[in-house]
């Protein structure tokens, strides 16, 4: 799928190398949530904020915190009727502008590693935003309260099967009394 990011917040390494501590308060217009939902292919995105910092930890590593809030509308997979979803969720990413090397060619698992991502010429905050959020939306929304029941497809003028409890010991039960 070839798709462009409506959300263009892009912070280029020399502005965080002379910052060291980079803060952002974004709010999505109307235009860019009316594109947004196209790419995650939601019915409607209401609104999307996010705020935090992008900040220097170490002399080549940043550390990027941001909270974001999401309000948007789906299609319950039951009933198919719209409802309203809120998303609330803090992030945390590290950065390095260091390139990592890899020496060996071993894999080691390593519980306490900490993923780090390498800033090239410039990070965008965007792609960032986005990818959160296409991972916190619901595959498979659901209202409350609305069940299942199940389908029953025949062809015009055949009655549907009865519904039988698949329970051998049931079964075993009626084929020995029918024995006797």
């Amino acid at each position: 799928m070839n798709f462009s990011n409506p959300i263009q917040l892009i912070v280029s390494r020399k502005t965080l190398q002379q910052t060291r501590n980079f803060k952002f308060n974004y709010k999505s217009p109307i235009k860019e949530l009316e594109k947004l939902a196209k790419v995650l292919q939601i019915e409607k995105l209401k609104s999307l904020s996010f705020k935090g910092r992008i900040f220097q930890s170490s002399r080549d590593n940043y550390i990027f915190q941001t909270s974001m809030q999401a309000n948007l509308v789906q299609l319950c997979v039951i009933s198919l009727s719209p409802m309203k979803v809120k998303i609330n969720h803090d992030i945390t990413q590290y950065f390095s502008t260091k390139v990592a090397e890899s020496k060996t060619k071993d894999i080691i698992v390593n519980h306490e590693f900490i993923e780090t991502e390498q800033i090239h010429e410039e990070l965008n905050i965007g792609d960032l935003i986005l990818e959160e959020l296409n991972l916190k939306i619901p595959l498979y929304p659901k209202k409350k309260d609305i069940n299942f029941e199940g389908v029953t497809i025949t062809e015009s003028g055949v009655k549907p099967l009865d519904r039988t409890i698949n329970n051998p010991f049931q079964s075993l039960k009626t084929f020995t009394s029918n024995i006797k």
